[in-house]
C-alpha cells in the first residue's frame, strides 16, 4: 500500500524526523526534487505549499495520493496546493496574497482563505503554511510543472471520439451520477469510453466512479497540472479540455464524457459558453438539475448559446412533480432532444446508441471515432441505483 505521507527532514533541520501527508492533487508531483521552502513570495495557483494544521474543522481528512481518506490531527504536517475554490453549498475562497494562516478548503490538498461561507456549513479547518516547498535549484514547485500537458502531448487526429458535456444546474445537482451513467451504457452498448472532468476542484474520487462503471481510461484537470479550476481564464480552461481528450483519444477512447463543475451560470462557465473553441469540441449536452425550475432555467441558457441540449435528469428525477413541472414548459422545438432521462435510462446501451446517433447525423461532416450504432446493443440491461453526486 502507498505511504500518505513522506520524509521532509531533508527541506530543514527543524523537521528532523518528521513526516508530511501529502494531498492528492500533488499525484504527479517528483518529491524527490524537494530541496527547501521559500517563506517571501507570494502564492499562486498550483505552487506546493508545507502546513501545519492548527486546528480541524469541516475538512477532517486529506484524500492522499493513492486516493485514501487520511484523518488529520492538530499538529499534523500536510503537503497541499493552493487555488481558488467555488462551491456554493460550502464556500467561495481565494488564494491570499501572503504566507499567512489560512483553511483547508477541500480534502483533496487546496490551501486557500475563506471570503464567503454558505451559512450551514462548520467551522473550517485552519492551518499554517510554513513555506512554499521550493526544487534544488531554488524555484517553488508548482503542480502545473508536472502535468500532462507539460508533457509536450498535441495530438493530431484523423478521426476524433465523439465528446459529450455534463453540465449541471449548481452543485450537488447530480451530475457526477448522470455522467457515470452515460458511461455505462455507452460501456453496454460496446463502446469504449474515457471520462474526463475539466474543470472543479481536485478529488480522484471524482473520477473512479466513471472508472468502476467501465471507462477505459479517465482523466482530470488535475492531471494537467491544474489543484482547481475557479478564476482559470477561458483560454487555459479550453487548453485543459483539449489535454483531457486527447490524453483519453491517445488511451483508446473513442467516446468521451467530460464533466464540467458547478452550474451553468457559474462566471468561468459563463464565459466558456461564449467561446466558440469551447463549443467546438463539445458534441453534446446533458443537463443535470436539482428541480425544474433549475432545469429550465440550464436548458434556457444552454439554448441561448447554441449548444445541443441531448437531455436532462439528475437530482430532479427523484421527484416525478418537479419533472412534470419541467416537461409541461417545454412543448415545442426548444425542448432537449432526448426529454427527461433517469438513470434507467441513461444505464441503457440503447439510449447510447440512439444519442450517437444522433450526433453523427446532426454532424455529418466530422470524422468520429465511432460508428452511429453498435451491433452490441445490451439495452436491457439491469440500472443502477442513484446516487446524487
Amino acid at each position: 500500500m502507498r505511504k500518505p505521507s513522506v520524509d521532509i527532514s531533508d527541506i530543514s533541520s527543524q523537521f528532523e524526523g518528521a513526516s508530511a501527508k501529502v494531498a492528492t492533487v500533488l499525484r504527479h508531483v517528483d518529491m524527490s526534487k524537494m530541496g527547501g521552502l521559500a517563506h517571501n513570495k507570494q502564492p499562486k495557483i498550483g505552487d506546493m505549499v508545507l502546513a501545519k494544521v492548527m486546528e480541524v474543522g469541516d475538512k477532517d481528512t486529506l484524500q492522499s495520493k493513492g486516493g485514501r481518506n487520511v484523518e488529520l490531527h492538530t499538529g499534523d504536517h500536510i503537503l497541499v496546493a493552493y487555488g481558488n475554490r467555488y462551491a456554493v453549498e460550502e464556500y467561495e475562497a481565494l488564494i491570499p496574497d501572503s504566507l499567512g494562516v489560512c483553511h483547508l478548503v477541500s480534502s483533496g490538498g487546496i490551501a486557500a482563505e475563506i471570503v464567503e461561507t454558505n451559512g450551514l456549513m462548520k467551522s473550517p479547518t485552519i492551518i499554517k503554511p510554513l513555506g512554499l516547498v521550493t526544487d534544488q535549484d531554488g524555484d517553488v514547485m508548482n503542480t502545473k510543472d508536472f502535468g500532462l500537458s507539460n508533457s509536450g502531448l498535441k495530438l493530431d487526429l484523423k478521426r476524433r471520439p465523439v465528446t459529450i458535456a455534463v453540465l449541471g444546474s449548481g452543485m450537488d445537482a447530480g451530475k457526477t451520477t448522470s455522467a457515470t451513467a452515460l458511461v455505462k451504457g455507452l460501456e453496454r452498448a460496446g463502446h469504449r469510453v474515457g471520462f474526463g472532468k475539466m474543470t472543479g476542484t481536485g478529488l480522484s474520487s471524482d473520477i473512479h466512479k466513471p472508472q468502476d462503471a467501465g471507462a477505459v481510461t479517465v482523466c482530470d484537470f488535475a492531471d494537467m497540472g491544474y489543484p482547481s479550476t475557479y478564476k482559470v481564464n477561458t483560454e487555459e480552461l479550453t487548453d485543459i479540455l483539449r489535454g483531457v481528450t486527447d490524453y483519453l483519444s491517445l488511451r483508446g477512447a473513442e467516446v468521451t464524457v467530460i464533466e464540467i463543475a458547478d452550474g451553468v451560470l457559474q462566471s468561468d462557465n459563463q464565459k466558456l459558453l461564449q467561446s466558440e473553441e469551447f463549443k467546438s469540441y463539445i458534441d453534446g449536452v446533458f443537463v443535470a438539475a436539482d428541480s425544474g425550475v433549475s432545469a429550465i432555467t440550464t436548458v434556457n441558457e444552454l439554448n441561448k448559446h447554441d449548444m445541443h441540449v441531448i437531455g436532462v435528469g439528475g437530482r430532479m428525477m427523484l421527484a416525478p412533480l418537479t419533472v412534470r413541472e419541467f416537461e409541461s414548459v417545454f412543448s415545442n422545438g426548444t425542448a432537449p432532444e432526448f426529454g427527461a432521462l433517469d438513470l434507467d435510462d441513461l444505464n441503457k446501451g440503447g439510449t447510447a446508441n440512439a444519442i450517437l446517433e444522433s450526433i453523427h447525423a446532426r454532424n455529418p461532416d466530422i470524422k468520429y471515432s465511432t460508428s452511429p450504432v453498435s451491433e452490441n446493443d445490451n439495452s436491457e440491461d439491469e440500472p443502477e441505483t442513484f446516487d446524487a453526486a
